[in-house]
């Protein structure tokens, strides 16, 4: 099983590899062009404003594969000095010339070009200073260059001597203070024979900086079911060595033992690392693999020993076995700072908790803190929630208020730790699940919004008491109040309408515009009781776009008498015209809502507009807009057509006109013959 995994592992970091080098290859080409020469020190400046962070060896086998006739002026040395300071270039020029008389310049410089491709310049000078101390004792100098080709392979970590015993491990002093390390300072420490890691503390500075690691690693060996005769075997073979890195402020990694009752104590050095009387979200594995995860509190005391004063830290776990557990430990910033979303489905519908803002933690009550700020969504529709933690029923909620219901009114997500999140109603102490949502379209201050319907049940015995709420961009309203009842008096359900005409019949109705156009009939039809009732949504709020989006859709569906009726006005064969719907801005322009092709040339265009008032229409709307897009030389070769649609405040019906307006700039009335080319 362990050979399969690595094959997989090595399958994917290979495949990884390629992707980057093929990304880097187009790049080089578009950079290097057709000239025959390039130099290393600008083209790698390029490419590390674009992004790419590889070594100068890289970058030369790639040049090989897709430049080879490119000559190449530069040198490794050049690529690894560009930038430094005077200063920095004399120390990595000392370095150097004593790897030369040793005969190490090769894997020197090669090691040098590798860690600042990856890493960069104040990673590069931690590796030349130690390296300069390390010569002074040649016997380990080998060692110490291997070591520092394993951190070039990853991410970026300081190896140091690891102690026999197991108690500390040490560092120059110098590197640590350019690491910015001081004493009580928090650290990360890994070992080359487990992936499992654990913390350190900086105990001391000078002459050499020591690193307590408290008895942790005794506890990896016995948690990973080791002996330490085996891992004795394994110093010699791998060398005597640990990683370290400073830890994030605000998380630890370490082994804790859980005690009789659950008890779970906590190092004391990490108090203050992860913050004094505030929350902590831990999670536990186990030798097995289990996963437990839990938010508490930790609890300080002082323990009196022999007349010796001893602080102790721990928690309280219910149900816990006793044992030894990896933890890892976080406090609510960098928890939430993790924490990408949290998120379920319900009934089709997607409900998150996302876009988190950590801040410093605020006791509520006796269990719960006040922990950040986060937006509870629901479909498209956002509000601003508050983000907490109730470290006695191990839960995280984001809450919003709801207006009405007496004030202690709260709709929330709650997830208890282990399980999945869930939707619920708070009034008072009662609890409402959630048991339905429906998404409605309503109108808020002359404005279109979407709102959900959420409806919650509570159950007692055969007793079932439900209550409702009204989801909506503006806020959470309650049954009981005025603007819930309003807004969904306004509503219609949200589903596809059907744009199809039915029963055409061609009525005579007589009205002019102007003196230019006399308009003898119209086209009569029915809709559907759907589209009828998103037709008088739309005519109640402030934004007509809406009507806009129907007739054009109603004229979409049109399309084939439309293209017939101007295959025989144009005199072209209807198979080769194409008739492309915009209703877009282009090139600052509004684009017309339809435009008519043939062979890529405008033959025809189209406006559509749908109100109440067929005359208003023509008169204020179509006819204006299609005098002024004619004007324009893209459109001053092609015929224009104006759909009218009037709509019955009454009556799922509907009535339109068809005019066109010649290159004499004539307008015609041509509903007749469009009513003749419908075919029902």
């Amino acid at each position: 099983m362990g050979q399969y995994r690595l094959r997989e592992l090595v399958d994917r970091r290979t495949e990884g590899m390629w992707e980057g080098r093929d990304r880097l290859a187009k790049t080089l080409n578009t950079m290097v062009g057709e000239s025959g020469e390039v130099d290393l020190v600008q083209l790698m400046e390029k490419l590390e404003s674009r992004g790419f962070r590889i070594s100068c060896s890289e970058l030369l086998d790639v040049l090989k594969c897709t430049a080879s006739g490119v000559r190449v002026r530069g040198s490794v040395l050049d690529v690894v000095v560009r930038g430094l300071s005077v200063r920095d270039r004399a120390i990595v020029m000392e370095l150097l010339e004593k790897a030369r008389k040793r005969g190490l310049e090769g894997s020197v410089l090669e090691l040098l070009d590798r860690i600042r491709g990856r890493f960069g310049v104040k990673e590069l000078m931690i590796v030349v200073e130690d390296l300069l101390r390390k010569f002074r004792t040649p016997a380990v100098l080998d060692f110490w260059i291997r070591a520092w080709n394993e951190v070039a392979k990853g991410k970026f970590k300081i190896p140091a001597y690891l102690s026999m015993t197991g108690k500390f491990i040490e560092l120059s002093s110098k590197t640590a203070v350019r690491l910015g390390l001081s004493r009580g300072t928090v650290v990360r420490v890994e070992v080359p024979w487990s992936d499992k890691c654990f913390f350190g503390i900086v105990s001391t500075i000078e002459p050499m900086c020591r690193i307590s690691i408290k008895g942790q690693l005794k506890n990896l060996i016995e948690f990973s079911g080791l002996r330490w005769d085996r891992i004795l075997k394994e110093i010699e073979r791998r060398g005597s060595i640990a990683w370290i890195t400073i830890e994030d402020r605000g998380r630890a990694f370490f082994f804790g033992r859980v005690h009789t009752r659950g008890r779970l104590d906590i190092p004391v050095d990490l108090v203050d690392h992860l913050g004094r009387g505030v929350p902590i979200f831990l999670k536990l594995s186990n030798g097995k693999g289990k996963v437990i995860e839990s938010v508490k509190v930790g609890t300080e005391r002082i323990r009196v020993v022999a007349g010796r004063e001893y602080r102790e830290c721990y928690v309280q776990f219910k149900g816990l076995a006793s044992g030894l557990y990896y933890v890892e430990a976080m406090n609510s910033k960098y928890y939430l700072s993790s924490l990408n979303e949290l998120k379920m489905e319900f009934s089709g519908f997607k409900i998150a908790l996302r876009d988190f803002e950590p801040i410093d933690p605020v006791r509520l009550g006796r269990y719960t803190f006040n922990i950040g700020k986060g937006v509870f969504e629901i479909g498209g529709v956002s509000l601003d929630s508050s983000i907490s933690v109730d470290v006695f029923r191990n839960t995280l909620k984001g809450s919003v208020s709801v207006e009405g219901g007496g004030g202690d009114v709260e709709l929330r997500m709650v997830r208890v730790f282990g399980s999945e999140p869930q939707v619920e109603l708070r009034i008072k102490n009662e609890i409402y699940s959630l048991v339905r949502i429906e998404k409605y379209r309503t109108s808020y201050e002359g404005n279109a919004i979407d709102a959900y319907l959420l409806m919650l049940e509570r159950r007692a015995g055969s007793r079932v008491r439900v209550r409702k709420v009204l989801f909506t961009p503006v806020r959470v309203y309650y049954q009981c109040t005025p603007m819930f009842h309003h807004l969904l008096s306004l509503r219609f359900p949200i589903s596809p309408p059907d744009y199809r005409i039915y029963h055409p019949r061609l009525m005579e109705e007589e009205f002019a515009i102007g003196d230019k156009l006399l308009v003898n009939n119209v086209i009569g039809f029915e809709i559907s009781r759907r589209l009828y009732q998103e037709i008088c949504y739309w005519s109640t709020v402030k934004g007509k776009k809406g009507l806009g989006i129907i007739g054009e859709s109603i004229i979409n569906f049109l399309k084939e008498p439309i293209l017939e009726f101007l295959s025989g006005e144009v005199g072209l064969p209807k198979e080769e015209l194409s008739m492309n719907w915009r209703g877009t801005k282009k090139y600052g322009l509004e684009a017309p809502d339809f435009e008519i092709y043939h062979r890529g040339r405008v033959v025809a265009v189209i406006e559509v507009s749908l109100g109440k008032d067929l005359k208003a229409i023509l008169h204020t709307h179509l006819i204006p807009e299609m005098s002024r897009r004619l004007t324009y030389d893209k459109f001053k070769d092609a015929l224009g057509i104006v759909v009218g649609l009037e709509y019955s405040p009454t009556s799922p019906t509907l009535k339109m006109i068809f005019i066109i307006r010649d290159k004499s700039e004539m307008w015609m009335d041509r509903t007749r013959d469009l009513y003749g080319l419908l075919g029902w």
